[in-house]
C-alpha cells in the first residue's frame, strides 16, 4: 500500500518497469530533505538506502550556495516526508519529460535516481557525517562537518551519474576571492601611501644627528663608532641628541648612502619608510592567520591610515624601525607559542629582541617580554620547568650578546657607560623635555584622541576583553566551541590555536607596552610605536567579534543593514584619520608627536616658539 501511494504521488515516471524505483526515490528524498525515508508508522523504511539525515542537504547547499527553501521549490518531484510518525506532503512541479534538469552544481542533490548505480553508497556516506547508525531512530543533532566531495570522490561514493564529473567539482566561493583581494588591496594601498608621502619642510635635530652618524660611518667605516661615542660623552651640547650607541639606524643609513651615493637626511628617512612598509606586510601575515582575510584587510587599513605611523614613516627616527622589530617578534612569538618545544622560533624571538636593543634602549624591554612570554608558554607545556628556564637563560644570553657587541664597537665598557650617563644628564637639563614631554597617563589619552581615537579605543577594549575573558571572545567565537568548520570548497580553516595565541600575545603586549609608557617619566606618542601593529590587530578583532555577534542574534536582514552601517562608520573613521594627518603634519608642519604641540599649546619654531628637538 505504501508503494502504491508513492507511485501515485510520483506520477507516471515511477510506474512499474520505469528506471525510477521506489528505492531510488527514497535516496533522492533523503538527499533533498536530509532525512531517511520512513514508513507510515514512523519506523525506518525497509529500503534503507541512505544512512545520513542532514548531510545531503548541507552538501548540496555547500556546492550550490542556495538555501533549503530554494531546494524545495526547485525540486520537480512530489516528495513525502514522514518524521516521528507524523506525515506531511509537499508538492512540487511534475517531472519534465526528459528527466530532471537544473544547474550543474545542483546535480548531486537533483540527479535522476534512475541513473545512479549503487545508491547504497550515496553521498551521505558514514564518514562524511555524524549520522546515527543504520536503522537507528535517533536523529542527528549536527550537520555534516566533513569536507566537500571532489569529482573523483563523488564518482567513487555515488557511482556513475548522468552529468559529467566537471559538474560535481565544487566551485571556489566568490566571497573567498573578494576577501583575499580586499586585504591585498589594503596592503598595496598602505605601502603606496607611504611612498607618496610629502616630505617634511623641516628636519629635527635628531634626524640631523642620525644622518651625520650614518655619513661618518659611510666615510670612515666601523672604526669611527668609538670616536663618535667619545666625542658625544665629552660635549655637553650633544646631551640633548640621541647617543651614538643606537647603532642600528646609523649603520643602515651608511649602507643606504653607499647604495645611493647621497648623504642627505632623506636617505636615512627612506629607511623609516621601508620599515613602515615592511611592518604592514608582517601585520598582514599575522592578521591573516588570526582573523582571516576580511579581518586582515581591516587591521591593515587601521595601521595604513594611522597618523602616528604615517608621521614617523617620513622621518629619520629610530621609532619606525623599532616598530618593525616589535611586530616581527610578535609574529615569531605566535609561531613559537602555538607549538611549544621547538628551537628555531624561540631563537628567532631572542635574536630579534637582542637586535632591538641596538635600535633603542627600549629594545631591552622587548627582549625581556619575549623571553618571559616564552618561559610562560613552555612552563604550561609538558616538561615545562626545564624549557622555561632555558627560555629565561636565552633572554639573558641575548642581552649579554647585545651588550658585548656595543662594548666592542664603543671601545670598552667605560665609554659606553659614559655616553649613557651623559644622555641621562641631558634629559634632566632639557627644557623641552620638561615642558612638553612630561605628564600623567592622560597625556596619551589626549594625544590619541586628537590623532586616531576609534582604532585605539577598539584596540584597547579588545585587549581588556582578551585579558579578562580569553582570546576566543575577541576572535568572534565563544570559548569551548571546538575547532572551526572547514572553509567552503573543502579548504581548511584557520589554525584555532595559532589564532588564539596571536590575539592573546597581542593583547598582553599592548597592555604591558601602554602601561610601561604611562609609567615612564617621559611621554611621547612615538614611544608607542612598538604596539602600533598590535593595537590595529586588536581593533580589527573587536570589530569582527562584534559583527559575528550581531549576525548570531539579529535576523538576517537587520544584521546585513547593521554590517553595512558599521562598514560606513569604519570607512569614515579611516578618512578622518587621513585628514588629521594632513592637518597636523602637513599643513601645520608639527615636527614631533607631543600632545601639547598637537593641542596648539606649543608654537612652531618659525613663529618664535622654543626649539623642538625630537625626544630621546
Amino acid at each position: 500500500m505504501m508503494r502504491s501511494r508513492r507511485e501515485a504521488a510520483a506520477g507516471p515516471a515511477s510506474a512499474p518497469g520505469s528506471a525510477r524505483s521506489a528505492c531510488s526515490r527514497d535516496s533522492a528524498s533523503a538527499l533533498v530533505w536530509g532525512g531517511a525515508s520512513r514508513s507510515a508508522r514512523g519506523r525506518p523504511s525497509s529500503r534503507k538506502k541512505c544512512r545520513s539525515a542532514m548531510t545531503g542537504l548541507s552538501a548540496a547547499e555547500r556546492w550550490s550556495g542556495r538555501s533549503s527553501e530554494n531546494w524545495l521549490s526547485d525540486c520537480p518531484m512530489t516528495l513525502e516526508r514522514k518524521d516521528r510518525g507524523s506525515s506531511r506532503r509537499v508538492r512540487g512541479r511534475a517531472p519534465p519529460p526528459g528527466g530532471l534538469t537544473g544547474p550543474p552544481r545542483a546535480v548531486l542533490a537533483r540527479a535522476d535516481p534512475g541513473t545512479v548505480s549503487g545508491v547504497r553508497r550515496c553521498a551521505n556516506a558514514r564518514h562524511y557525517s555524524r549520522a546515527p547508525p543504520r536503522g537507528s531512530r535517533r536523529r542527528p543533532r549536527h550537520a555534516c562537518a566533513g569536507r566537500a566531495l571532489t569529482a573523483a570522490h563523488a564518482h567513487r561514493k555515488v557511482g556513475r551519474m548522468a552529468r559529467p564529473a566537471a559538474a560535481l567539482t565544487p566551485t571556489r566561493p566568490r566571497t573567498t576571492s573578494l576577501s583575499h583581494a580586499a586585504w591585498v588591496i589594503a596592503l598595496a594601498a598602505g605601502i603606496a601611501l607611504r611612498v607618496v608621502l610629502p616630505q617634511p619642510a623641516q628636519r629635527t635635530p635628531d634626524e640631523e644627528a642620525y644622518a651625520i652618524g650614518g655619513a661618518v660611518l659611510h666615510r670612515d667605516g666601523i672604526a669611527a663608532e668609538a670616536r663618535m661615542v667619545a666625542a658625544y660623552a665629552a660635549d655637553p651640547l650633544m646631551a640633548e641628541l640621541p647617543p651614538p650607541t643606537r647603532i642600528a639606524l646609523p649603520w643602515l643609513g651608511a649602507v643606504a648612502m653607499s647604495l645611493t651615493g647621497s648623504t642627505d637626511v632623506g636617505v636615512v628617512a627612506s629607511i623609516s619608510t621601508l620599515g613602515s612598509a615592511l611592518q604592514l606586510a608582517v601585520l598582514a601575515a599575522l592578521a591573516l592567520e588570526a582573523l582571516g582575510p576580511w579581518g586582515a584587510a581591516l587591521a591593515i587599513a587601521f595601521l595604513a591610515a594611522s597618523p602616528l605611523d604615517l608621521a614617523i614613516a617620513r622621518r629619520a627616527w629610530a621609532d619606525s624601525l623599532l616598530g618593525l622589530v616589535a611586530t616581527l617578534m610578535l609574529w615569531a612569538f605566535t609561531r613559537a607559542a602555538a607549538r611549544p618545544g621547538g628551537r628555531a622560533w624561540p631563537a628567532t624571538v631572542i635574536a630579534l629582541g637582542a637586535g632591538a636593543t641596538l635600535v633603542k634602549e627600549a629594545g631591552l624591554l622587548l627582549l625581556g617580554l619575549g623571553a618571559a612570554g616564552l618561559a610562560v608558554v613552555e612552563w604550561r607545556a609538558p616538561g615545562g620547568p626545564r624549557r622555561a628556564l632555558l627560555m629565561l637563560l636565552g633572554g639573558v644570553a641575548g642581552a649579554a650578546a647585545a651588550a658585548g657587541a656595543l662594548t666592542l664597537l664603543c671601545g670598552g665598557i667605560a665609554p659606553w657607560r659614559a655616553a649613557l650617563e651623559h644622555m641621562a644628564r641631558g634629559v634632566e637639563a632639557n627644557d623641552y623635555v620638561r615642558r612638553y614631554q612630561t605628564g600623567s597617563g592622560l597625556y596619551y589619552a589626549r594625544g590619541l584622541a586628537l590623532l586616531q581615537p576609534l582604532p585605539w579605543l577598539l584596540g584597547i577594549a579588545g585587549a581588556v576583553v582578551i585579558a579578562t575573558r580569553g582570546a576566543w571572545a575577541a576572535a568572534g567565537r565563544p570559548r569551548g566551541s571546538g575547532a572551526p568548520k572547514p572553509a567552503r570548497g573543502g579548504r581548511p580553516g584557520r589554525d584555532p590555536k595559532r589564532a588564539a595565541v596571536a590575539l592573546g600575545a597581542a593583547a598582553w603586549f599592548a597592555l604591558i607596552g601602554l602601561g610601561a609608557a604611562c609609567l615612564y617619566r617621559q611621554k611621547n606618542l612615538r614611544f608607542l610605536s612598538p604596539i602600533y601593529a598590535a593595537v590595529a590587530l586588536l581593533a580589527a578583532a573587536t570589530v569582527r567579534a562584534g559583527l559575528a555577534r550581531l549576525r548570531a542574534r539579529l535576523p538576517a536582514g537587520i544584521a546585513r543593514r547593521a554590517t553595512a552601517g558599521v562598514a560606513i562608520l569604519l570607512v569614515a573613521s579611516l578618512g578622518m584619520d587621513l585628514l588629521r594627518f594632513q592637518e597636523q603634519f602637513v599643513r601645520r608642519d608639527v615636527l614631533d608627536l607631543v600632545t601639547p604641540w598637537l593641542e596648539g599649546r606649543l608654537a612652531p619654531p618659525a613663529s618664535g616658539g622654543p626649539p623642538a628637538p625630537a625626544p630621546r
